[in-house]
Order: C-alpha cells, then sequence, then structure tokens
C-alpha cells in the first residue's frame, strides 16, 4: 500500500505581514469632462435634483429620494469618492445620503428637506471643485419604485433601506398600520437582518393604492409574489438496488436534507436521525422528492458502481421544508424561506453541510442579486454551515433553444451551487459524457461571479427526432415505497456534493468549517469530458468541473504537494510571503517546470441594499517569481514596506503564457485542468487558476530562472460605501480567507512531498499535515 500523504497546512510568518502602501499621482483623469461638456452635463444634474424637488410629495415626512445614474458601471472607490463628496455624503454625517443601489450602475440617494436638496444643486454646479463627480453622473431623477401588479393573489413588498434603524423602523411601523386600517392580510418575512419582505394579500387595485397613498413613497418595489412547485419526473422501478448499510460505530458524518421529507423506507431508516422537523402534517407532504436526494446522497456510488465520492455513510436530518403542491397549491417564496430559517433555528447544530434542491422562480439577472439568494447567505453566516444548491433545471433544449441562467437561489455568494454532468449518453442525448447536462442551467451568476462553482452526476436528455418526444439517461435511487426508481436533474446532481462536503467536515474535524470546506471542493474539481474547450466557457456550464473523491481530496502523490493557509487580513494589511516553498526539484534545463493549481476562497462582506454591488470586499492575489529582495526606504512618504521584490512575474495572468501552446491538447492536464479564466467580476468570491510551466512564452522562460525566487501575496480590497460605514461605526474590515495551492511535477518522478516539507521548515514557516479523525483514515487507506 502506497504511504498516506495528507495535503499541508500552513500559516504565514510575522516577517510576511505587510502593509498596504499607497500610490497615484497629480496627472487629469482623462475621464473628466472639460469646457461645454462640463457646464452641460452640470446644468443636466441640477435640473434633475429641481425636477424631484417640484413633485407633489403624499407624506412629507419621509426624505426626498433620487436616482443618481452614473456614467457607466465603474464602481471605482476614487469615482464613487467623488461622486460621494459632491452629494455631501461622508462619514462624519449622523446619516448617509447615500442609502443603496439599484444594479451597478444607479446610486439611491436621500435628502432630508429641500435644504438637503439646494446643497446637492450647489454641489453639482460647483464645476471647480466637483468636476470628477460631476464626470462620472450621467442623469438625476426622482426614485421610482419597480412596479409589477400582474394579476396575482399576493405581492412581495420591498420598503426602502435608509440606513438608519430608527428611520426603518418607523417606516415599517407606518406601513404596517396603513396595511391594518385598510383590512389587508400580511406577513412580515425577515429574509435577513439588512432585508425585510412583506407579503400582501391584495387585489392589483389594492396594490396601486398602496403605491398612490402616504406610504407609497418609501415602497422600493412591488410584484408578484413567486410561487414554487417541485416535481419528480421518475417512475419507481424495480430495477437492482444495493444492499442495505447499517451503522457499525458511533460517528458518522451528519448532513442535513432541506427538502420534501424523507420516507422512512428500510435503506434509510438506519440513516435518519430520530428527530425531524417539518410545519407540514404528512397528508400535506409527498416525500419522493426528498426520498430520491437522501437516497443519492447515501447510496450515490452504489446505485451508479463508481466510486465518485468514495466516503462514509452519512447521517441524515430530515427538514421537510417543501410541502406537495398538489394539495396545498403552490408554495410561496416566503413560506419556503420561512420554513427554512425555522429548521435551522432548530438543527443548525446537527450537521455543517445542507442539502437544497429547490430552485427560485425565474432566472437570476446580471447585475442584481436575488431575494432568495440573501436569505439563504444570511442563514449561513448566521450558523458557519454550508448550503449545497442547485443550479436549477431548463428545459430549453426540448425547443432547440439556449441554456437558460441560473434560477434564483443558486445565486447566493455563501453557497456551493452545483450543476449536472452526463453519467453516460444514449442514442438521443444531447450531451457526451462529462458535458454538461442539456438541462443544467447555466452562470455566471450576478456580476460575473463563478457559478455554478462545481458539477456532478445528475443525468442526460435528449429529443428522439423521429418521434420529437425527449429523452432521459436517468441517475437511480429511491421510491418512496423502497424500489429504485430513477431520474434526472440538478436537484440530484446535488446531494453527491453535499455528501462528499459532509464528509470533508467530518474527516477534519476541529479544523472544518464552511469555507474550508468549499474551498477544498472546489480546489479538487476537474472536467472529465476530454475536450480542448476555452475555459471561459467550460466554466459557464461546469463551474471548475467534477470534485474528486474524499481520499484524493485529502492526500497527495510524492510528485505533489498541496498547501492550504488560512487567514484574515485586516483593512491596509497585506500578506507578502517571499520565501514560498517552489521545490527546487523541479529545475530541469536550468528552469523550473511543474504544473500549479491555485484557489482562492473567502467570504466576502455583503449589503444586500447594494444592488450588483452585494458583494463589498475582495482580495488580489499575486502569486509567481522575482528576481531578488531588496531593502526600500521607509523614510519615503509612499513607502511602508522594509522589503520589496525585483522583476516580478505574476503567474496567475494570462500575458506570460503562449497562446499557441495553450490551444494545444497533450496530456490530461490541459483536458482537465488547465484554467486561465479572465475574471470580469474584480469581487469574485473565488478564484481559481491551474498552470503548467511549460505553457509560458519563450521570452517569459528567463523569468522562472534556477536562481530566482517565490511569493505569494494576498491584499484586501474593500468597496467605498462599507468603508464609510465603518467609519461611522468603528467596525475594524477583515476579510477571512482560504488559499489552497497544489505545485505538481507532471513527469511524477520529482519527490515534491518531502522537498515542500523541507523548505517550509528551512524557512521557519509553522506547518502540519492536515489531522484527520482516524476512522477516516483507516477508510481511505491512511
Amino acid at each position: 500500500m502506497a504511504e498516506f500523504l495528507p495535503i499541508i497546512m500552513f500559516k504565514q510568518r510575522s516577517d510576511d505581514n505587510q502593509r498596504v502602501e499607497g500610490g497615484g499621482g497629480d496627472k487629469i483623469p482623462g475621464w473628466y469632462l472639460q469646457g461645454d461638456d462640463l457646464l452641460f452635463r452640470s446644468g443636466e444634474l441640477a435640473t434633475g435634483f429641481l425636477d424631484g424637488l417640484a413633485v407633489t410629495r403624499k407624506n412629507p415626512e419621509l426624505p426626498y429620494l433620487f436616482e443618481v445614474q452614473l456614467d457607466g458601471d465603474d464602481t471605482s472607490k476614487t469615482k464613487r469618492s467623488a461622486v460621494a463628496g459632491m452629494l455631501g455624503d461622508n462619514a462624519a454625517n449622523e446619516k448617509p445620503s447615500i442609502i443603496g443601489m439599484r444594479g451597478t450602475d444607479s446610486l439611491i440617494v436621500q435628502a432630508k428637506d429641500e435644504a438637503a436638496v439646494q446643497s446637492m444643486v450647489d454641489g453639482v454646479k460647483d464645476t471647480e471643485r466637483n468636476v470628477a463627480g460631476i464626470s462620472c453622473v450621467k442623469k438625476v431623477s426622482a426614485f421610482r419604485a419597480e412596479v409589477d401588479l400582474s394579476e396575482a393573489e399576493d405581492y412581495k413588498v420591498k420598503l426602502v433601506d435608509y440606513r438608519n434603524h430608527d428611520d426603518n423602523a418607523a417606516c415599517q411601523r407606518a406601513f404596517e398600520k396603513l396595511l391594518a386600517s385598510e383590512f389587508i392580510t400580511f406577513f412580515r418575512c425577515e429574509y435577513s437582518s439588512d432585508l425585510v419582505i412583506y407579503d400582501v394579500e391584495a387585489s392589483p387595485e389594492q396594490a396601486q393604492a398602496m403605491l398612490d397613498g402616504i406610504m407609497g413613497e418609501s415602497i422600493f418595489s412591488i410584484k408578484p409574489m413567486p410561487r414554487y412547485e417541485m416535481t419528480l419526473d421518475g417512475l419507481s422501478l424495480p430495477n437492482e438496488i444495493p444492499d442495505i448499510k447499517t451503522p457499525e460505530s458511533e460517528e458518522y458524518p451528519t448532513l442535513g436534507i432541506l427538502d420534501s421529507g424523507v420516507e422512512r423506507i428500510d435503506h434509510l431508516q438506519p440513516w435518519l436521525m430520530e428527530e425531524q422537523w417539518s410545519t407540514y402534517p404528512d397528508n400535506e407532504q409527498d416525500r419522493s422528492h426528498g426520498t430520491f436526494v437522501a437516497g443519492v446522497a447515501l447510496y450515490g456510488d452504489e446505485f451508479e458502481h463508481e466510486a465518485w465520492i468514495d466516503g462514509l455513510p452519512a447521517m441524515l436530518f430530515d427538514a421537510a421544508v417543501f410541502p406537495n403542491p398538489k394539495v396545498v397549491g403552490g408554495v410561496k417564496e416566503s413560506e419556503i424561506i420561512s420554513n427554512i430559517q425555522e429548521a435551522l433555528e432548530y438543527a443548525h447544530d446537527r450537521a455543517l453541510a445542507w442539502n437544497l434542491s429547490i430552485s427560485g422562480v425565474g432566472p437570476v439577472k446580471p447585475n442584481e442579486f436575488s431575494d432568495f439568494a440573501v436569505a439563504l447567505d444570511a442563514l449561513q453566516d448566521k450558523y458557519g454551515i454550508l448550503i449545497c444548491k442547485t443550479a436549477g433545471n431548463s428545459l430549453a433544449f426540448l425547443r432547440g433553444m439556449d441554456k437558460e441562467p441560473l434560477a434564483k437561489g443558486a445565486d447566493s455568494v455563501r453557497c456551493l451551487t452545483v450543476g449536472s454532468v452526463a453519467h453516460e449518453a444514449g442514442t438521443y442525448d444531447q450531451a457526451s459524457v462529462g458535458e454538461a447536462s442539456p438541462f443544467s442551467c447555466i452562470g455566471p451568476g450576478p456580476e460575473f461571479i463563478i457559478k455554478p462553482e462545481v458539477s456532478h452526476y445528475g443525468g442526460n436528455a435528449g429529443v428522439n427526432p423521429n418521434t420529437s418526444e425527449p429523452t432521459v439517461s436517468n441517475v437511480h435511487s429511491f421510491g418512496i415505497d423502497g424500489k429504485g426508481a430513477e431520474s434526472a436533474g440538478t436537484s440530484f446532481s446535488t446531494p453527491r456534493v453535499s455528501a462528499l462536503a459532509a464528509n470533508l467536515d467530518f474527516a477534519l474535524d476541529d479544523e472544518s468549517d464552511a469555507l474550508l470546506v468549499k474551498a477544498l471542493i472546489m480546489h479538487s474539481a476537474t472536467f472529465t469530458d476530454g475536450k480542448l474547450i476555452a475555459p471561459d466557457e467550460k466554466v459557464k456550464e461546469l463551474g471548475f468541473g467534477v470534485p474528486a473523491s474524499l481520499p484524493q481530496i485529502l492526500s497527495d502523490n510524492p510528485y505533489e504537494a498541496t498547501l492550504v493557509m488560512r487567514g484574515t487580513l485586516a483593512k491596509g494589511e497585506k500578506i507578502n510571503i517571499m520565501d514560498f516553498p517552489m521545490p527546487h526539484s523541479l529545475i530541469r534545463d536550468g528552469e523550473y517546470t511543474g504544473q500549479i493549481v491555485f484557489t482562492l476562497a473567502y467570504n466576502p462582506i455583503l449589503d444586500a441594499s447594494q444592488g450588483g454591488e452585494y458583494c463589498q470586499s475582495d482580495i488580489k492575489v499575486m502569486f509567481g517569481s522575482f528576481e531578488e529582495k531588496v531593502l526600500r526606504d521607509i523614510n519615503r512618504p509612499t513607502i511602508l514596506n522594509e522589503i520589496g521584490r525585483t522583476d516580478t512575474l505574476n503567474l496567475l495572468l494570462d500575458t506570460p503564457y503562449s497562446r499557441k501552446r495553450l490551444k494545444e491538447a497533450e496530456g490530461d492536464f490541459a483536458l482537465m485542468e488547465r484554467m486561465l479564466v479572465e475574471f470580469a467580476g474584480k469581487y469574485a468570491p473565488v478564484k481559481k487558476y491551474a498552470v503548467d510551466l511549460a505553457d509560458l512564452k519563450d521570452s517569459f522562460k528567463k523569468k522562472v530562472g534556477e536562481n530566482r525566487l517565490w511569493y505569494l501575496q494576498l491584499e484586501p480590497l474593500f468597496r467605498y460605501n462599507i468603508e464609510q460605514m465603518a467609519l461611522r461605526t468603528g467596525e475594524v474590515l477583515e476579510q477571512e480567507f482560504c488559499v489552497i495551492i497544489t505545485i505538481r511535477d507532471p513527469q511524477k518522478q520529482a519527490p515534491v512531498y518531502n522537498e515542500v516539507r523541507q523548505l517550509l521548515n528551512y524557512h521557519n514557516f509553522e506547518h502540519s499535515p492536515i489531522k484527520l479523525r482516524n476512522q477516516v483514515r483507516v477508510h481511505i487507506g491512511g
């Protein structure tokens, strides 16, 4: 048996902690308006504020609200600061002027009275001091609510967030009082601490009266309340089923199932916790979907005769959050979220990993995160859990149309979103094995964040050209009668990943947390279709690919080493490791060789009021080689760090690589792992790169010469909004992160694992093999 080589945890040294240095110059930016263009824009903006001031107000006690449309969606801190300064928004004010965003290019601005509006008018007229702010703004208009009064039984109402607790509370009380006075039934649901939604039972005429009434100016949006349905498009069949597993020890992984309920059939009964949760009586439940999901989580490998997860079976907590829609009708979004909240309040400590194979109604928007996603993010932050969430299914392939975007909820930043991959290909199936299933919704998420992050095997489908009927290659599980059943969908790829997450949490024991588990899964993922397609295209459909099995994630081979670094970065700090342990055994013919897989995952600060700028923090990452360390003059005002680098090469950019070599398909790495995605969203909560030094341009080969040194640098970034909020509250802005780096010899000869550990010792890094439960070490052969 080969020696078990666990992945390695390490920490930066105290000398690796540095301060962020400022920069910039005095040159006037090219985007500044000048001359007549500046004067014309200034006049238009002033007119926009004055027109808003002239509108007859229904409630003089409410502040004036304006929508300030930015000129483009450039959200740089310099430009945002210029606009804020022009509008009198600064941390010294008791209440902010800029209170939110709509999408990525419109600010929501409040002014408490006419004098405050006039002050803003004066600001946009000042073409000497505010040329930057004026140049950044395209248009100013009175704020208008988003309105959709399509025929519905009830409406989803969102009020304006004034960014002040007392003001929001007063507005909510007044709105609720108004509804009560009109005998309108409503349900208040806190999707998160910053997002309160009202489920209002009203006719379209009553909804319009709300908009026209005294509280109409406080309504941010009013739309029909989404209603969800869940179906299991499969049959109970007398096919082969695995032998029943029974617990043989006291401890196993634990997994929560947020679904339609799990039937206690013989195969599942030993693994279902005694406790369960539901607000619905038995006659209002249809446990078909939840039972199928639970069967995949527990017996997925056995049903498909594969070792895709290769983990231990998990004890399941059954939370029936979705009723039988045939009995109760379509289920309202607010009800689903309330159920999930109550279930997790009761049982969040039962498991770190939770499976949610329920998708929201409608596709995600490109520049706005869904309320469903915001609610799921808040729950994961509150309880420190990881929800594995389906990407959603689409039937567009039946009509010969392109795949549809992710379903709402799949855009949750904290969730691990899962797409579906074809495990087999029938005669008329549209996908080859390893390709995205035809029904799997595609990314990216809002603001180009990577969604789904991973995919797993959930079936295949197509259309029989002779009959025009759909064909399906199903995956297998159980029906509520305990017999074998089959179906297809992202609902059934997701529990494979959930089971893997539960196993990782169990294996890591005290070292486990949601971010580390999520990062390990994403880091291990590869593409399995054997086709050389641009990573940007693959990522839209598959995320980073199909995760490896539990043993593969937790262990290395002698010719590779995986390093894991956890930490927290505060504003103004950065990590600059200038003795990164790149093994000398990878030097061949005077140059470093090797393959590097690099994953950065972090939980960005979130703010639901900021529209497309929901993610309020980021981490800038650099990794590569440099010529030498140099002493720097810290007496100069812009230099804060005594030690620096010369001739730095960042291997995480595409510039150093040969386009011709990147198009070649030689070996598994090119087909399965190579990843140089251009992250269009700067504030992307996960970044992954996989590069081969053999793909460097000849002109860059000297920059990986044998005498070069290696570095890793991480620097946090924070948006203007959250920086101003922190100044008001005194909060210290911090960003938690997880970096995972695998260094590999493609020739499988160099003793990379041992040499990396030796270099960590030599450079005095604190490090240790990752600690695993004995039960897991035995299972995976360690």
